[in-house]
């Protein structure tokens, strides 16, 4: 199918945006080219991750989301202003509706993304998780639209676009399951899903091609560091040159991630900061501060002024300020102010005494010891993601060269966590691989993973990955044990006839040769297990009468398997689709299963074999990909 454009969404914890492309090569398809960033702020890629529902909307949302439509969503945003809201998103404008937003009680939701990740669901929240998520994705969807429209002077759907979403990696089956029928559902059953760490590979190659087009070189190999806000997710790949000279990227290795990032920084600076200003006093009631624990101590001297949405906002921006400075790694002290509203509040709120220690610091100046901050504040998380860092370069530097080792995401700006990781680096290294170490600086700030999304959207065979499991089709085959020899032959699998027969005489001993085993209905294989993955191509044939044609595809966890019974456990149904299609039809099918390692969804396309017009583009969801 043509799109008008292709538009990249990336939802991450603490920031959420879009990139899109709509340039065109001499067929009329989309090629890659310099995005237009959505939802920049004009400082960053990307805008929070936050937004406001009014409380009736909310209900509306909560019990029948389903049945809402495009029209109920009154969007107020740095992009659309539509009368009388009932979404409002985006930090200027939260800023700007802050004093509404109180009065009227609408309902905040924020670092909402972390909790579908840590396991969270409707029963242990206050919420429904998935449809909040669904609605925020919808926000995104909505604003899209609208440029789009005002781009193109005429109503745009959603169908014109091609969208993908990207995921982190370190998600389980469950997490990508849920993002990938959040995708299909809110933007299009056609949606892409895209793998948030290979963005920045790309997109560093792109940087350092100076062409707009990624350069290879066989062999080449780029770790990169995607520093986030609630994770810090690490894979390292290679170039690798294929038979007929073309190049693909495959993933060598791939960390679990690192449960740590910029939320966690700035948790621990608040808590450092209140610990600071309460030492040694007690609340007005009597309460010494000193004795309480992290959690109560947040409660009892911040989690209320959050509430005043606007003055927490400036005592915010106030920390991201000494957040970005260069300096805290050498110079003796930090310089933090906070806000006169902090002050009236704890002031007002049963806490004179930590009031007036605040009145003196914003009199005299906060100047908090940076041995101590760096100890309290940087070092616990940034700790956290040299250690998982130093991990995966241990684990494979016998192997590959680091060529590139690139930092990503909204923390490679902190210029102490990247001189951090530059010394790890210079330790596992030497200087010659700290050397290597190269910051997407060249890029928009926050833009790394979409800049590289965007390209994998208009060159969908890209990056090929190593397949996490044996996958297989069935078909009926004449000579099963010659037929089978020839396709592990293809794979570099040499196998022998008597084992083959042994395989097969172990499943039918055991009852799990195929119900159709008359007539030769066995399994053959598409991917090998840690081998590159190959996608799925066939020439269907329908007869006079048959108007839709059905395939399954199994799996196995390395081990070789014959015939396609569900009763095997070593056999597992990886997804089937049933398709409509004219009768005395001849048809092409694809499968991608390259793009199933990450989505746990298989995407296919359907075309006519006589026209090559497409047919049917679409996934085949409920793919189990983990091992």
């Amino acid at each position: 199918m043509s799109y008008i454009s292709a538009i990249a969404v990336d939802f991450g914890s603490t920031n959420s945006g879009c990139a899109r492309i709509c340039s065109f090569d001499d067929k009329g398809e989309l090629k890659y080219d310099t995005p237009h960033l959505v939802h920049s702020t004009g400082t960053y890629a990307k805008d929070n991750t936050w937004f406001y529902v009014e409380p009736s909307f909310y209900e509306r949302i909560r019990d029948d989301y389903d049945n809402l439509t495009d029209e109920d969503f009154r969007i107020e945003s740095p992009i659309m202003h539509t009368p009388n809201p009932n979404i409002i998103w985006g930090r200027k404008s939260i800023y700007e509706n802050a004093d509404m937003l109180t009065q009227q009680r609408w309902h905040s939701f924020k670092f909402f993304k972390m909790l579908l990740r840590d396991g969270f669901d409707d029963a242990s929240l206050s919420f429904p998780l998935i449809t909040i998520i669904k609605t925020f994705m919808r926000i995104l969807k909505l604003e899209c639209l609208f440029f789009e429209s005002r781009e193109k002077e005429r109503p745009v759907s959603g169908d014109e676009i091609e969208w993908g979403i990207t995921i982190p990696s370190i998600w389980n089956d469950e997490n990508k399951r849920i993002m990938v029928e959040v995708a299909h559902s809110v933007f299009s059953p056609k949606a892409r899903i895209l793998s948030e760490p290979e963005g920045p590979v790309v997109a560093n190659l792109l940087l350092s091609s100076g062409t707009g087009k990624v350069q290879f070189k066989d062999g080449r190999t780029s770790l990169v560091i995607d520093l986030g806000g609630g994770t810090t997710d690490i894979c390292l790949m290679k170039e690798v040159q294929q038979g007929d000279g073309t190049f693909k990227m495959e993933m060598v290795a791939n960390t679990d991630g690192s449960a740590a990032g910029g939320n966690d920084v700035d948790n621990n600076f608040y808590l450092h900061f209140l610990r600071t200003i309460s030492k040694g006093k007690t609340s007005d009631a009597g309460v010494a501060y000193d004795q309480l624990s992290d959690d109560e101590l947040m409660d009892e001297l911040f989690l209320g002024f959050q509430l005043q949405v606007a003055d927490f906002m400036d005592f915010e921006d106030s920390w991201m300020k000494l957040k970005s400075k260069k300096d805290l790694a050498t110079k003796s002290t930090c310089e933090f102010t906070p806000t006169k509203a902090y002050r009236k509040w704890l002031k007002d709120n049963g806490h004179k005494d930590v009031a007036d220690v605040v009145g003196e610091m914003l009199v005299d100046g906060c100047e908090l010891p940076s041995e101590e901050f760096r100890q309290k504040v940087l070092d616990p998380t940034f700790q956290k993601i040299c250690d998982k860092m130093a991990e995966i370069i241990s684990q494979n530097k016998d192997r590959v060269s680091f060529d590139n080792i690139i930092l990503a995401g909204g923390m490679s700006l902190n210029h102490t966590l990247a001189s951090q990781v530059k010394a790890t680096v210079r330790q596992l290294l030497g200087e010659e691989g700290e050397a290597r170490v190269k910051e997407t600086a060249g890029l928009f700030a926050g833009s790394a993973i979409m800049t590289g999304a965007c390209y994998m959207l208009v060159n969908h065979d890209f990056i090929k990955r190593l397949a996490r499991r044996n996958y297989y089709y069935d078909s009926i085959t004449s000579s099963v044990i010659e037929s089978l020899l020839t396709d592990y032959q293809n794979f570099g699998i040499t196998m022998k006839r008597g084992e083959l027969n042994t395989i097969m005489n172990d499943e039918i001993e055991n009852g799990f040769e195929s119900k159709a085993r008359e007539d030769n209905l066995v399994l053959h294989p598409i991917c090998i297990k840690d081998q590159l993955v190959a996608n799925y191509q066939r020439t269907l044939y329908t007869s006079e009468g048959q108007t839709h044609v059905n395939i399954e595809f199994f799996s196995s966890d390395g081990d070789i398997v014959i015939f396609a019974n569900k009763e095997n456990p070593k056999v597992k149904v990886e997804g089937q689709l049933d398709t409509n299609c004219r009768e005395n039809g001849t048809y092409l099918l694809e499968v991608d299963f390259n793009e199933g390692q990450i989505a746990n969804a298989l995407h296919y396309w359907l075309r006519d074999a006589e026209s090559n017009q497409a047919i049917e583009e679409g996934f085949i969801e409920n793919v189990i990909t983990e091992g």
